[in-house]
């Protein structure tokens, strides 16, 4: 990992944004840099941008140009900047540092040596990225080389004026992070518009998916911290360079200092938007407002409440999380459902409710359904279901008509309730007609799929499932569904977070219609979400009008706040990391429960879960169920093909990784809790069950120990 990705990861983990400072090496003395540098770091810079000075700048104001232009005259070039950062390095081996600059000087640098001298230079001083003001995509591609192979990124501005195209030409070369510009000109010329920013930043994350870092017209710490709660760095540069005085250099270092340390300070702070501090009643006796004190706590109010929530804390602390569809949601996620956002109505859609006081509600709305379309790169969202059901609820309510044909996959065989069981609404109101999987194999059988396809001629083909632990084959699924004229609809709920990082095939390109839940791997608030892609307008109304007022009344605006920090998470670098382990994690869990002789059905897993068949076992899936819980083991029940037992009773159990990754388990970890279940399974065959449980428990609570969730 380079010293860029391990800082914008450690800042995640901490729920920070970067604060990347820019200064023109050489000013505003020739010799001062270094120095600066390690104040700025003192101070709380992050990421350091060095100026390399050029005498004629086409992106810089006046202010960085006057800077370098002093710097030339002091005989600083591109030689005395790698000087710099070699000295810096001598004493910082952790912050990174980007030289910025124009085309010219680096160029020069290689005529005057051979090819590639430059990016070999930069690499031996210590040099992390280079951003090339005046290099397009177009022409990047050997600096781009260079500096790989050389371990450096190579950084791209992207300006509110970027087309879409050129947007996603940056996205296929860019690395280490981009540089939001967030106002048309030149540096230092322009205070931002905020709107503005959020416009540019929604654009960019439906295409890029590194850290996006914005600069340009940030010119108080006020601003900073605005846009450090929309975007992921911020970056200052001719403010900086206004602050520092000629001499002498204690004042120099001293103006910097203050600066940058405001500025992170501020940046620090809750976001804007942060929960409001109940204001105090002026008549606190009064029994009307006596529940709105600050002082009343959940212990004075409803003590037995209070001990059950306490409770079930020290249980997802000292547990293992195994249920596939559960996972631990953060702490700002969580917060933000504790807001003034729960009192408001406001049914219908921005822009058009029908209530008032709706301005602000429409603002976190707006960013739910901007970071939706970036993270799946979609034309259409809808953020207001408030579960995974009454997203497909509205499915069915726009798309087809009570009695219809619709084909979904067995619920015995690893299906979801929703997508026809008997007991649902799906299955009560449309002629369902189920498809499975094939018994040798625990496989779905497309053949198989396609014969009944074509003898039932359905309207609507549902994928998703919610026990099946292979690849789906989503172009597939919507071949058979145009050999029939049936609409293809998927509920990738249990595989969204991975879909959103590229862990599992994206159903988008090949549904009309695509819903989720917004928690299980994609790690928000419980409930419901609609996308889709390449659809007409009429198509998209009929999705809006099914789900309000449709399905649904009022959206609950608190939890459509938390789904836009969920989204905007998952856009963060790590989220993929996270994503991959989950994978990672459940094929050794898989690989070791099978080398303790115990059934995968269909052999492994491509995702995050597995269903364990234990058919052949003398005991149920509800026996293994309480068995592992007494261990502080938490897993469910689940039925398996073909099981002859009842669904309250199973012949099997499902497990998945999404929680015990959150909580940091790799796979040592998680082959360890593989160990640990087949004991507690296997002592259920020999009768000393109790006595395992005991043991693995005490295991189990110390490994919980070292991976806390929240503490």
């Amino acid at each position: 990992m380079s010293r860029i990705e391990h800082t914008f990861h450690r800042l995640a983990q901490q729920g920070r944004q970067a604060l990347i400072p820019y200064v023109t090496a050489g000013y505003p003395q020739a010799g001062i840099t270094p120095t600066l540098m390690h104040a700025l770091v003192s101070a709380g810079a992050d990421i350091i941008e060095l100026g390399v000075p050029f005498s004629d700048p086409s992106a810089d104001g006046p202010t960085i140009q006057q800077s370098s232009e002093q710097a030339l005259l002091a005989g600083i070039g591109l030689p005395q900047v790698l000087n710099h950062v070699r000295q810096f390095r001598s004493t910082d081996n952790s912050t990174p540092v980007v030289l910025m600059g124009y085309a010219n000087p680096l160029e020069r640098y290689d005529q005057l040596r051979r090819p590639g001298a430059f990016a070999e230079a930069a690499a031996a001083a210590g040099v992390d990225g280079v951003l090339v003001v005046d290099y397009p995509p177009e022409v990047s591609g050997a600096l781009a080389t260079q500096l790989r192979r050389h371990g450096m990124d190579l950084i791209f501005l992207i300006a509110p004026t970027s087309t879409e195209q050129r947007i996603r030409q940056i996205a296929e070369c860019a690395s280490g992070y981009v540089y939001c510009v967030s106002v048309n000109g030149v540096t230092g010329t322009r205070t931002l518009d905020m709107a503005q920013v959020q416009d540019t930043l929604a654009r960019i994350r439906r295409h890029v998916r590194l850290p996006v870092g914005v600069g340009f017209g940030i010119r108080d710490a006020q601003t900073a911290r605005a846009v450090a709660h929309t975007a992921d760095a911020v970056v200052i540069g001719s403010w900086l360079i206004e602050a520092l005085p000629g001499k002498p250099v204690t004042d120099t270092l001293a103006a910097a200092s203050s600066l940058i340390r405001d500025v992170r300070r501020q940046m620090d702070l809750p976001a804007p938007t942060a929960p409001l501090q109940p204001i105090p009643s002026s008549r606190p006796q009064d029994p009307v407002n006596m529940y709105y004190q600050q002082s009343v706590t959940l212990d004075d109010f409803d003590a037995e409440l209070a001990e059950a929530v306490r409770n079930e804390e020290r249980r997802q602390e000292n547990h293992v999380e195994l249920i596939a569809s559960e996972n631990y949601a953060s702490p700002l996620v969580m917060s933000i459902q504790n807001t003034v956002l729960t009192n408001k109505y406001a049914e219908g859609y921005p822009g058009k409710r029908y209530y008032s006081g709706c301005e602000y509600v429409d603002v976190a709305e707006r960013l739910a359904i901007e970071r939706a379309r970036a993270l799946f790169d979609c034309d259409y969202v809808n953020v207001q279901p408030h579960a995974g059901a009454q997203a497909n609820a509205a499915v069915f309510l726009a798309l087809v008509s009570p009695g219809d044909t619709v084909m979904g996959m067995n619920l015995a065989q690893g299906g979801h309730l929703t997508h026809g069981n008997p007991s649902n609404f799906s299955g009560r109101h449309y002629r369902i007609v189920p498809y499975g999987l094939d018994p040798a194999t625990g496989l779905i059988d497309y053949d198989e799929m396609e014969r009944i396809a074509l003898e039932t001629r359905p309207k609507m083909l549902i994928g998703g499932f919610s026990a099946y632990s292979r690849y789906k084959d989503w172009a597939r699924m919507r071949a058979i569904a145009d050999k029939v004229g049936a609409l293809f609809w998927v509920d990738m709920a249990h595989v969204a977070g991975l879909v959103a990082a590229g862990e599992y095939p994206n159903p988008l390109p090949h549904a009309h219609v695509v819903t989720s839940t917004t928690h299980k791997t994609l790690r928000g608030p419980r409930g419901g979400l609609i996308l889709s892609r390449g659809q007409d307008e009429d198509f998209y109304k009929k999705l809006n009008s099914a789900v309000f007022p449709g399905v649904q009344g009022g959206p609950l605006m608190h939890l459509i706040a938390a789904k836009a920090i969920a989204f905007k998470e998952a856009l963060a670098p790590e989220f993929k990391t996270y994503q991959k382990q989950v994978v990672t994690n459940a094929r050794a869990m898989a690989a070791l429960l099978q080398k303790r002789g115990y059934k995968i059905v269909s052999g492994g897993t491509d995702n995050h879960m597995m269903l364990i068949d234990l058919s052949d076992k003398p005991y149920t899936g509800k026996d293994a169920d309480a068995a592992l819980s007494n261990a502080y083991i938490t897993a469910n029940k689940n039925s398996v093909p073909n099981d002859p037992r009842s669904p309250f009773v199973t012949s099997g159990l499902r497990i998945g990784t999404p929680a015990v990754t959150t909580r940091g388990f790799g796979v040592e970890e998680c082959e360890q809790l593989a160990g640990w279940l087949c004991d507690v399974l296997d002592a259920l065959e020999t009768g000393n069950s109790d006595l395992v449980a005991r043991q693995v428990r005490e295991q189990v609570t110390a490994l919980c120990r070292r991976h806390p969730v929240y503490q």
